[in-house]
């Protein structure tokens, strides 16, 4: 019998299979995990709740960051026009335990494809499909 993988795994696992493993924009990860769960049935926990720029978790935040002081993600910043854009990627550290989780517990394909379909749309397209599907599902 398989285990369910933690949030944190399939945190890692998320970033791994993302376009060209990076994940640009805060709102662009709390966009994707929100659709992960909600249209493809990833097994996150996080619950979500209106925000700004669609649905937000705090716990999804505080994961993210738990990652990046363990040194298995990096957290660039970058100042832009707009603001301060943050960028996620795994570190050789991370990427290995993503290939080790990888290796255990399987590869699947419906979630690489649904990561990495999800991580090549703008930000703004994921605002707009998250509050849409947010508010049908409420």
């Amino acid at each position: 019998m398989t285990r369910k993988l933690s949030d944190l795994e399939l945190l890692i696992l998320s970033l791994k299979n993302a376009q060209g493993e990076v994940i640009e924009g805060r709102t662009k990860l709390q966009k994707m995990v929100f659709l992960l769960k909600k249209l493809h049935r990833i097994d996150f926990s996080y619950h979500f709740t209106p925000y700004f720029y669609g649905p937000y978790s705090s716990d999804l935040q505080t994961d993210i960051d738990y990652l990046v002081s363990l040194g298995l993600v990096i957290e660039a910043r970058e100042l832009t026009t707009s603001g301060i854009r943050y960028t996620y990627k795994l570190t050789d550290s991370g990427s290995k335990l993503a290939e080790a989780l990888s290796s255990k517990y399987g590869r699947n394909t419906e979630f690489t494809r649904a990561v990495n379909e999800l991580s090549k749309y703008p930000p703004d397209f994921l605002i707009v499909a998250a509050k849409t599907l947010a508010s049908a599902t409420s």
